[in-house]
């Protein structure tokens, strides 16, 4: 099991922190405000009330032996930037800090975040993206600029294998899943349309009419497949 420290237990943090539990991960969630700790103790392995600004009392905790500590404050940038720098010092194998602005970013890169995410700049550049492709939805920008998205199969693309198709050489693109309706018969005789995902699907995997595909790949390659081209 992977043991996480969050710190910081704003509206992000608690999510973070929930979600990495219901995921089957440890979490240690840490924050100055007593109502925050108390609003998610039973909701994850540990929380406790500290200052994560001392070094001393951060060390304490125990964060060191994580496998990942996140900094999930980001308004207060001085807290941020001082934290980030200690659980440097202190050797934490990976640190990924939530950044504010472009500029903080950089600034937690430089003092020894190993990721850093800027969800607001993250969620403008998806946004952005579904304007101006509305038939590529994404679910994500990474950190290398590609993105992973959500295309619906195109009729040139039904009944073919993703070996036939050659994604990777013709568009520089990888399908890492495929998703289809299908409609069943219930135990009580009643029509049901049932969800069916094909995580990385192999190369004799045939894509149907109405499959949704899960690609990743950078924009200039996703915008060849939305306009047909290969």
């Amino acid at each position: 099991m992977r043991r996480y420290a969050v710190i910081g237990l704003g509206q992000f943090g608690r999510q973070l922190a929930i979600s990495l539990t219901e995921l089957g991960a440890e979490v240690l969630a840490l924050d100055m405000s007593e109502k925050s700790v108390e609003w998610i103790r039973d909701r994850v392995a540990q929380a406790a009330v500290i200052d994560a600004r001392d070094d001393s009392t951060l060390a304490g905790m125990g964060v060191a032996e994580m496998d990942t500590v996140v900094v999930a404050m980001a308004e207060d940038l001085q807290a941020s930037v001082l934290i980030t720098a200690l659980l440097h010092e202190m050797g934490v194998k990976r640190i990924v800090a939530r950044a504010s602005s472009t500029l903080h970013e950089k600034i937690l890169t430089m003092i020894g975040a190993h990721t850093v995410y800027n969800p607001e700049k993250d969620f403008a550049i998806s946004v952005a993206h579904e304007i101006e492709e509305p038939s590529l939805r994404s679910r994500m920008v990474l950190a290398t600029g590609h993105r992973v998205v959500e295309i619906e199969a195109t009729q040139k693309l039904w009944d073919k294998t993703l070996l036939e198709l050659d994604f990777r050489n013709r568009y520089g693109l990888n399908i890492i899943a495929i998703r289809r309706q299908r409609t069943v018969v219930g135990r009580n005789g009643e029509m049901q349309v049932i969800d069916e995902t094909n995580d990385l699907p192999a190369g004799g995997d045939r894509i149907e009419k109405g499959d949704t595909l899960v690609v990743l790949g950078q924009d200039e390659n996703l915008s060849k497949l939305e306009e047909g081209e290969g």
